[in-house]
């Protein structure tokens, strides 16, 4: 009986402990990366998630706005993104042709 508590405790740590403990850490990692929240904002949200690292960490990433990828951003003076040339169709050789004069051997 003694191998059925061992593998329930390795169960339980494998697959629902370790990724609690990766979820709050995210969390914390997230909230100090954040540049939209002020201080004290900053200081609430980490009293929740560390008091209430179950509760907390559901509520601070449910309740945080999507950051923006700036990346992905087009500039302001383009309103369309370039077009790919589609590779369906057909395709031109882009190759310059080869020249018809022969050289002469001495």
């Amino acid at each position: 009986m003694f191998g059925a508590s061992s593998f329930l405790q390795a169960f339980f740590i494998a697959l629902i402990f370790i990724p609690l403990i990766m979820l709050w850490v995210f969390a914390l990692a997230d909230l100090f990366r954040r540049d939209d929240l002020g201080g004290g904002w900053k200081v609430l949200w980490l009293f929740a998630i560390i008091v209430l690292p179950i509760i907390g960490v559901i509520i601070y990433f449910f309740t945080r706005r999507p950051t923006r990828d700036v990346s992905m951003e087009l500039p302001a003076d383009q309103t369309e993104p370039a077009r790919r040339p589609s590779s369906s169709g057909s395709r031109r050789c882009t190759r310059t042709p080869r020249s018809t004069t022969t050289s002469t051997r001495s």
